[in-house]
């Protein structure tokens, strides 16, 4: 149940950012900011999934990873 929850969410917030991407034109600033809440938000559902199919999903988003 949590799990198509954060699916959900997933597919929200990639649907979201790919349509800022192509639709408004960003300066570099811009960009990254938008880039980093995105990042942010990703690796938030990232600890609470357990799901490796959305775990794989995310890593792909090339969500920095520290290590």
């Amino acid at each position: 149940m949590k799990e198509k929850k954060y699916q959900k969410q997933f597919d929200s917030l990639k649907k979201d950012f790919d349509n800022k991407m192509k639709d408004e034109q960003m300066d570099l600033d811009e960009y990254e900011k938008e880039l980093q809440a995105y990042h942010d938000t990703l690796m938030k559902v990232l600890t609470k999934t357990r799901n490796p199919m959305l775990f794989a999903n995310i890593l792909r988003e090339n969500v920095p990873m520290d290590m």
